[in-house]
């Protein structure tokens, strides 16, 4: 960080982010429960969501503050697009709660799917695939869902991964990760930039939904 802009954090004069806020803390020498204390404070002046101690409330804080979400599943279908059967057999787990929420009509999502996301597991019984599908079928005729298609090998993208790019009602955007049970939160404007790149060439190479609502149908 330059001078400058530490000078415009610490007089007020500009906002700053979670990774900034990360970097004040290792400069000051600030220890582990200061730093949780100023990240709550964080999260409550930026999101609003309040004071916040745990993921499952922070994720169903931002959840409602949420106006727009793109995700991309080049590889297994995300967790709300899920019925319970394809969510048991490819975890072995049951659905949590925040993966059953009801899709708003005040939130607006995109999800970008690869063929292997939709027909993963392969193991999943005859019946229990029909389910997933219709349920998908079922999801791209609503208003306030847009599932796009991708072919199956995305070129131009290097090590194409799972993401979520979320912007919330105070325009603040943020890029959620999830890795083996672990979720990370990225609002740094530099990596929320180099994630919406990532959209706009997705946005290039996807497939019209109609063509693919055919194709769930047909399968």
């Amino acid at each position: 960080m330059s001078s400058a802009t530490v000078n415009r954090c610490m007089m007020g004069k500009r906002d700053i982010s979670e990774y900034e806020l990360g970097a004040f803390g290792a400069a000051f020498g600030w220890g582990g429960e200061t730093r949780e204390r100023v990240r709550r404070l964080w999260v409550t002046s930026v999101t609003g969501a309040g004071e916040i101690h745990h993921r499952d409330e922070v994720l169903d804080s931002l959840h409602k503050l949420t106006r727009e979400s793109v995700i991309v599943a080049p590889w297994v279908l995300p967790a709300r697009l899920r019925t319970s059967g394809y969510h048991c057999l490819l975890t072995g787990q049951p659905t949590r709660p925040e993966h059953q929420r009801p899709w708003s009509t005040e939130q607006h999502t995109v999800v970008y799917l690869t063929r292997q996301a939709v027909t993963m597991p392969s193991a999943l019984p005859a019946h229990q695939r029909a389910e997933q599908f219709a349920y998908l079928v079922g999801l791209a005729g609503r208003e306030q869902v847009h599932l796009r298609f991708l072919p199956g090998q995305v070129t131009g993208v290097h090590g194409l991964e799972p993401f979520e790019l979320v912007r919330l009602r105070n325009t603040t955007r943020y890029v959620r990760l999830d890795h083996h049970g672990m979720t990370t939160l990225l609002d740094n404007p530099g990596d929320v930039r180099a994630y919406r790149k990532v959209l706009d060439h997705l946005d290039s190479v996807a497939a019209p939904s109609h063509q693919w609502r055919t194709w769930l149908r047909e399968h």
